[in-house]
């Protein structure tokens, strides 16, 4: 596991962890309660991002049909946008696929070797790895052992819809609905974006940064399929930093 953090932890933190792909109204109150309360105990508030999603490693992905796991928002985005609700940092732990395999004690380890934890929040059916040793009761376990309060939420609802297959099935301006933003990327370092998304034209519009209004003029951009890969996108702008995608070949009349 790698960690890179973005922002200040100038105090013991009052930390929550998740994937926040796509990061949702209900996540958003999350993360403001969290800064609140943190800042109310004179405490920095810190969310941990998981990278790739855990999902993304199991046969589920396949049944998405393109290839890979789709994904809403990238990294880069996700992390602003967090910022932008007044966190005080974002610790990225990037997974390659053998972490996947790790305890909550080795996950924990990692994020307690970058910052001192006075407070962490678990969800109610969240595991920090397979099996009993990723399980609540381990990262209770560890959180007496390592003399940090553990608090643990309340069960969130079920979505109506999942995001993801959305995506894969090209109807953006359903998944807009239900999150309340367009899905945003961020400029590659190469001109070419790979997305786990269903072929075809896609409307986007520039941002300068996450979260922005999506006001400018639409660009009609095309994803081409591969056989055994996510599709490539051709970025059409280096002076574009970000790019909202407000329509789907759904969306659009595609057959």
């Amino acid at each position: 596991m790698r960690t890179t953090l973005h922002g200040t932890v100038s105090a013991p933190a009052v930390a929550v962890v998740g994937v926040w792909d796509p990061l949702k109204p209900s996540h958003q109150t999350l993360l403001t309660e969290l800064r609140d309360a943190s800042h109310t105990a004179d405490r920095s508030s810190l969310a941990i991002l998981i990278d790739p999603a855990p999902g993304s490693i199991s046969a589920v992905m396949r049944s998405y049909g393109t290839n890979g796991w789709p994904v809403y928002d990238s990294v880069p985005v996700r992390v602003g946008l967090i910022l932008g609700l007044g966190v005080d940092a974002v610790m990225c732990v990037r997974f390659r696929r053998q972490d996947f395999a790790a305890t909550a004690a080795d996950f924990l380890d990692v994020v307690r070797a970058r910052v001192q934890l006075c407070e962490f929040w678990l969800g109610a059916m969240q595991f920090l790895g397979p099996g009993p040793t990723g399980s609540p009761a381990a990262v209770a376990e560890y959180a007496r052992l390592h003399d940090f309060f553990l608090r643990v939420l309340p069960r969130a609802p079920l979505s109506a819809y999942d995001e993801r297959l959305l995506l894969a099935d090209g109807r953006l301006e359903k998944a807009i609905e239900q999150v309340g933003r367009p899905p945003t990327m961020t400029r590659p370092r190469s001109s070419k974006l790979r997305l786990a998304w269903r072929a075809g034209t896609y409307r986007a519009r520039s941002l300068d940064r996450p979260g922005a209004p999506a006001e400018g003029p639409d660009l009609d951009l095309e994803l081409m399929p591969h056989p055994n890969a996510p599709g490539t996108l051709i970025w059409p702008d280096r002076e574009i930093r970000f790019l909202a995608f407000v329509s789907g070949p759904a969306d659009l009349g595609a057959a």
